[in-house]
This record gives structure tokens, C-alpha cells and sequence, in this order.
């Protein structure tokens, strides 16, 4: 029994992606903000002692865990969603950390932004225009080939 007017200073376990502040009631009743996580049975007190989301993860309002970047994707520290490789990039590897994660589309296919390439269709081929970095705009079209030229 404490004596009167004294306080107790136990510290909540919080439940993953919260964090407890003084005179919280219950452990997940502030979570983490986008950009951070905690693991469960944290004895975060703030959210400034939430943990930055590491690069090649993202991690949504109240994760516990981040989550893996996703094909054609790319996510630095503190994401808290993925951002999509530009149009006419594709990256293969999941946990991509920065948009140089991204290459150029392959040769007579098409990138549209955050998705896996698609093939040019038979008697056309792609062409690449230009990429300006950091402004996205390239251009890669399937068009007609020309009379006397074909494609693998």
C-alpha cells in the first residue's frame, strides 16, 4: 500500500505501435506516428521514442513491425508508404532503400510507373524519349516498327 499523496511510477508495456504518456490508462492509447514503430512490450513514454522506420520499410500510423518495400518500389528511413519507381523504371528486389534502386525499363517494354513491365506487342517496339531525374518525365511508347525492320 503506498502512503497517501504518493504516486506509483510502473511504467505501461505498451502493445506494438504504441507508445504510453504519464497517467495513460491503457497501452495502446497513442500510437506511433507514420514514419515509426515500436515493438511490442515497448515502454515508450513519448512518441519521439518511437523507432524511425528503416530504409528498404515503411511503417504506417501504429506499426509494430515495418513493413517490406514492395517490388518496383523504394522507400528510405522514416517512410510511411512506398513511393513507386518512375514511369519507365522497374526495380525486381523488394526492400529498396532509394529511387537509384530503379533501372531503366528493358529494351521493346513498357514501365508504367510502380508496375512490372509489359511487352510492346507484336510489330511495334518501344522507344525511350527521356528521363529528366527527379521530374519524371521520360517517355517510353510501343510504336509501329517501320517497313524493313523487325524486332526480337
Amino acid at each position: 500500500m503506498c502512503p497517501s499523496g504518493s504516486k506509483t511510477s510502473t511504467r505501461i508495456t505498451n502493445k506494438g505501435g504504441f507508445y504510453s504518456v504519464n497517467n495513460t490508462r491503457h497501452a495502446q492509447e497513442y500510437y506511433c506516428p507514420s514514419g515509426t514503430y515500436s515493438s511490442e512490450g515497448n515502454s515508450a513514454r513519448s512518441s519521439s521514442e518511437c523507432t524511425t522506420c528503416p530504409s528498404g520499410s515503411y511503417c504506417k500510423d501504429g506499426t509494430a513491425t515495418p513493413v517490406t518495400c514492395p517490388v518496383n518500389a523504394y522507400c528510405p528511413a522514416g517512410s510511411s508508404i512506398f513511393t513507386d519507381c518512375p514511369m519507365n523504371f522497374m526495380n525486381l528486389n523488394t526492400g529498396s532503400s532509394s529511387v537509384s534502386s530503379c533501372a531503366a525499363c528493358p529494351a521493346n517494354n513498357m514501365c508504367p510507373g510502380g508496375a512490372n513491365s509489359i511487352q510492346c506487342p507484336a510489330g511495334t517496339s518501344g522507344s525511350w524519349t527521356s528521363y529528366n531525374s527527379g521530374n519524371d518525365t521520360g517517355s517510353m511508347l510501343c510504336k509501329p516498327v517501320k517497313a524493313g525492320q523487325y524486332t526480337d
